[in-house]
């Protein structure tokens, strides 16, 4: 995978709520990987440097996907890691679907974080 399709993007370039938690994004992870605060933000800090620092303590990373042009924001907040986006980012928000490009975007960049850590 080409390094650079992943782009960190200014802070708080999305503001937006959380779309999915890192569970539902990538099913292949177990729960205690899923939920794994420390691997997670280590993986994120390998590829990007420090956080940003937002709300209550919430750790998030803006990313632009080049490949989809997709914004999405991953981010670590009480509800363990996560990835947030916009209303857009839905087929249907109601059944809570997302936009195929959305979903296959959120997958390799988790798939990808996942390799950072072997």
């Amino acid at each position: 995978m080409n390094t650079q399709r992943f782009i960190r993007l200014p802070k708080e370039s999305i503001v937006g709520f959380k779309i999915a938690t890192r569970k539902e994004v990538n099913k292949k992870l177990s729960h205690l990987e899923a939920f794994d605060d420390t691997l997670f933000l280590s993986s994120l800090k390998a590829l990007f440097g420090k956080p940003d620092l937002v709300g209550d303590g919430r750790l998030t990373y803006s990313i632009r996907d080049k490949e989809n042009q997709i914004d999405f924001e991953a981010f670590l907040g009480s509800s363990g890691p996560s990835y947030g986006g916009y209303v857009r980012h839905f087929e249907n928000i109601s059944e809570a679907k997302l936009l195929v490009e959305v979903e296959e975007t959120l997958i390799a960049f988790d798939l990808y974080l996942m390799r950072m850590n072997k």
